[in-house]
């Protein structure tokens, strides 16, 4: 296999597709300027991940340029050209965008003229917030929202309106909201609406912890559903419980293989039953339990 074979030959669409032409004619340019010499450029991505902007820092021999690194910013790229024509990274360059990339920042090889890429280390751009809107998520608990519409014993209530007007505030600029409410105030929906919504604009999960496991249960076989079919929203949901809920599978296989690792002959007859029923819950928590099991057990 000849040398041309075995390195990777990168092809001028791509380069058209990473870079700008204003940024390449520039880059050209500076590297003509430098009388063909290395060239370190930082460019700056657009959210396509094409470079829109680029700026010549160092500028060196045939061999080698001043790498400054503390000048790029997360999401940028680091360019610099290789003179003699192949773009294959060296061990130096593959160590530095090793760094780079630590940083969420990417890393280019180009030759003199502009016509090829080598991506070393491909840039992270980071992820655009979708802010919630107020008034879509006020208008689903309004009087003549899709709530009111579908759910008839559905009462409009300001002081939830008040409370979900805050948690929106929260969610847009990422802060910490502590809130009191009575009894009554419909802080379960109040809190859902945003989380859902924010949750489908921005493509994230989003955790409500509950005080108690009957909260859970409730949002979960009751809120949540009400607000997929009386609000229209189409999303999925989990409930968690922590570990002390679920049955331990690795320790029930053991025992039904070993049952005399149980010392207490006692607790047999009720280990027997606990068996039994993990072999037929339906997800192995403690509410699918219908009776209370031994502490020991």
């Amino acid at each position: 296999m000849s040398d041309t074979q075995k390195q990777p030959v990168p092809s001028t669409a791509k380069i058209t597709r990473l870079i700008s032409k204003k940024c390449r004619d520039e880059m050209r340019a500076a590297i003509a300027d430098n009388r063909g010499n290395e060239v370190f450029f930082i460019g700056k991505v657009n959210a396509e991940q094409c470079i829109v902007e680029v700026e010549p820092h160092a500028f060196g021999n045939q061999n080698a340029v001043p790498v400054l690194l503390q000048l790029a910013q997360p999401g940028d790229v680091v360019i610099h050209n290789h003179p003699d024509g192949p773009l294959e990274p060296s061990g130096a360059d593959i160590d530095i965008a090793s760094s780079l990339g630590s940083m969420n920042i990417g890393s280019y090889i180009i030759d003199n003229e502009c016509t090829r890429v080598y991506v070393v280390v491909k840039p992270v751009v980071e992820k655009r917030i979708e802010p919630l809107s107020p008034h879509e998520c006020l208008s689903l608990i309004s009087p003549e929202g899709p709530l009111a519409r579908n759910f008839p014993e559905y009462e409009y209530r300001p002081q939830q309106y008040d409370m979900t007007s805050y948690i929106v505030t929260a969610f847009n600029t990422n802060a910490i909201a502590v809130i009191e409410a009575g009894t009554g105030t419909g802080k379960s929906l109040a809190y859902l609406i945003p989380a859902v919504l924010w949750s489908l604009k921005n493509q994230e999960r989003v955790i409500i912890s509950t005080n108690t496991i009957n909260l859970q249960e409730q949002l979960i076989h009751k809120d949540i559903p009400l607000l997929q079919k009386c609000a229209g929203l189409k999303f999925a949901s989990v409930l968690m419980k922590g570990r002390t809920n679920y049955i331990c599978l690795r320790k029930a296989a053991y025992l039904k293989t070993e049952p005399l690792a149980l010392e207490d002959k006692s607790l047999r007859a009720g280990l027997n039953e606990l068996l039994g029923w993990a072999d037929k819950t339906q997800d192995g928590s403690l509410g699918d339990l219908n009776v209370q099991p031994n502490e020991r057990l």
